[in-house]
């Protein structure tokens, strides 16, 4: 039984290492998701003033749709920074046994 006992343990260890990884990259995409977040709020507030100003003739419908398209982009690139995060977060549930996804949150 020494090579089933050697071969637990190596699964252990990748498990392990798997578990090492994706809990590094989910820190990494959780700070990038603060920064997407911080960032939308901005072009927000900028959005609100543009429109301010287009309805006071002092700005034009381009500038106006070019903060739309920018705060757009700004959100889907947060919708694909949570996909990331979920299928990371996913990949250490099987790390664990696939059963405590909710431990990770």
């Amino acid at each position: 039984f020494p090579s089933h006992d050697r071969s637990r343990d190596e699964e252990i260890k990748t498990r392990t290492e798997k578990l090492a990884q994706s809990q590094l990259k989910i820190e990494s995409l959780l700070q990038q998701v603060e920064l997407q977040k911080a960032q939308i709020n901005l072009l927000l507030e900028y959005q609100k003033l543009v429109r301010a100003r287009y309805f006071a003739g002092r700005a034009s419908l381009l500038e106006l749709t070019n903060t739309e398209d920018e705060l757009l982009s700004y959100k889907l690139e947060l919708t694909r920074i949570e996909v990331s995060l979920y299928g990371l977060a996913v990949d250490a549930s099987e790390a664990v046994g696939g059963n405590n996804l909710e431990a990770l949150f």
